[in-house]
């Protein structure tokens, strides 16, 4: 899976490449394979979400999201990781100020 430059949790990949035990295997497109292409991007993305939030609550030394970890990140301008807390699911425990300030975009206390 390859987004090159654009964004892996909004934009639609740049390409998607299969490989599998020495087989030629036909790259599928949105246009001529669009279910196997959702499935790949979707199942890219989960994974990708895994990794990022991990790493971001390891960062922060915390197992749960908090307000702070909220506003730093959208003060350092780290959507991804943002997004990646919530598609993994780390922040069903977010207080309720921690949601509204993600909401709202705003990295001030």
């Amino acid at each position: 899976m390859r987004w090159g430059v654009r964004t892996w949790f909004r934009d639609e990949p740049y390409a998607i490449e299969l490989r599998g035990d020495h087989l030629v295997l036909a790259a599928p497109t949105p246009r001529h394979h669009p279910q196997l292409w959702n499935l790949l991007r979707d199942r890219a993305r989960r994974s990708l979400a895994a990794e990022l939030a991990t790493a971001t609550l390891a960062h922060y030394g915390a197992a749960t999201v908090t307000d702070t970890m909220v506003a730093d990140l959208l003060a350092r301008g780290q959507d991804a990781a943002l997004h990646a807390l919530l598609v993994h699911g780390a922040a069903s425990d977010l207080p309720r100020e921690a949601w509204e300030r993600f909401v709202r975009g705003d990295a001030s206390n």
